[in-house]
């Protein structure tokens, strides 16, 4: 359906995101692609792609094309990824490399500030748009000022991150933010951001999770370095019950002690996502703490509604069609409002 679409519209280019992996996903119905980009590669998917993070790349490398250019980041085993590539004859290049010898001072970071996963992200499209504009598409070249490629990678999507000044009850506004890291080696990038960003602050978390997921290492995570108390009775554990990769309470609670007490399991609150985001904001507006959502996408449509954001969603009848009465787990939100009242 989107490759008629994007015929329909004769567009000049398509960003196309690999679904799983990369060997095996149907994105390789493309043979030609103008450029691949593998960004970086962590353990998650582990009963699908393999234990090793070696294992995992030789999947992500799938993506690569016989004689096609492929870009990486940083956080890439190179030597996995560029010997495949060497074996399809395909360009290899890194995005610091590019970056550096295509870059302006003034523009450039360095590399001991990218653990900040943003701005890693950021580097690695600036360095494709580097390359792309390079590239002749239709008999023509890409024409991309540097001014464009440097303001448009600094857009965040929303849920990367996104921040929120909120108004709770009339009392003290709470910075909230939603992050949909939803694996250990992400939720340690959004952890070293936020003491990074809020050096001084205490964190209450609202967290839901998948369970496909590593939910023992995700909460030991969370509570050991994520609050700065080590007590788990700042996150609000919610569940996307609308969802049936979401992980019940109960798993969590069996999979990680860590998360065994977190507060409203220590009392007879309503459990539903919109209540304990209410709660959370309530506890910190009151304790000058710093919500954090996190753990999934699943929840953050429902979170987002339960922060007064008025978005559109789908329609019944396609929630119905869907098959599992899904109601609020699309990803492409509307523009967030940047203070409710």
């Amino acid at each position: 359906m989107a490759f008629s679409y994007f015929d329909a519209c004769d567009v000049d280019v398509v960003v196309l995101e690999t679904g799983l992996g990369g060997r095996l996903d149907s994105t390789n119905i493309i043979q030609r692609p103008i450029l691949s980009i593998i960004t970086s590669i962590g353990l998650d998917h582990t009963k699908i792609l393999g234990d090793t993070i070696e294992l995992i790349a030789k999947e992500k490398a799938g993506i690569i094309k016989n004689r096609c250019p492929v870009l990486v980041g940083p956080n890439v085993p190179h030597h996995v990824v560029k010997q495949v590539a060497q074996s399809k004859q395909s360009e290899y290049f890194i995005s610091d490399q590019v970056l550096n010898y295509e870059i302006t001072d003034e523009v450039h970071v360095s590399s001991s500030e990218i653990q900040d996963f943003d701005l890693e992200n950021s580097r690695i499209a600036q360095a494709a748009f580097h390359l792309l504009r390079q590239t002749s598409i239709r008999d023509e070249t890409l024409h991309i000022s540097e001014q464009h490629i440097v303001e448009g990678t600094s857009i965040r999507p929303p849920c990367r991150f996104e921040t929120f000044h909120i108004r709770h009850h009339n009392r003290n506004d709470v910075t909230v933010i939603l992050d949909i890291a939803h694996n250990p080696p992400a939720l340690k990038l959004l952890i070293y951001k936020l003491h990074k960003t809020f050096p001084y602050k205490q964190f209450r978390f609202v967290v839901g999770l998948s369970s496909d997921k590593d939910i023992m290492e995700f909460g030991n995570i969370l509570v050991t370095e994520g609050l700065k108390n080590n007590t788990s009775e700042q996150i609000h554990l919610v569940e996307a019950a609308s969802n049936p990769r979401a992980a019940t309470m109960e798993k969590v609670f069996s999979v990680c002690p860590a998360l065994r007490d977190v507060t409203y399991n220590r009392c007879d609150e309503d459990k539903s996502i919109h209540a304990q985001v209410q709660s959370a904001l309530t506890l910190a507006s009151v304790r000058e703490e710093i919500v954090v959502v996190c753990g999934t996408v699943f929840i953050m449509s429902d979170v987002r509604q339960a922060l007064g954001l008025n978005e559109p969603c789908d329609s019944k009848y396609i929630t119905s069609a869907f098959g599992f009465n899904y109601t609020n787990i699309q990803e492409n939100f509307a523009d967030p409002i940047p203070s409710i009242k």
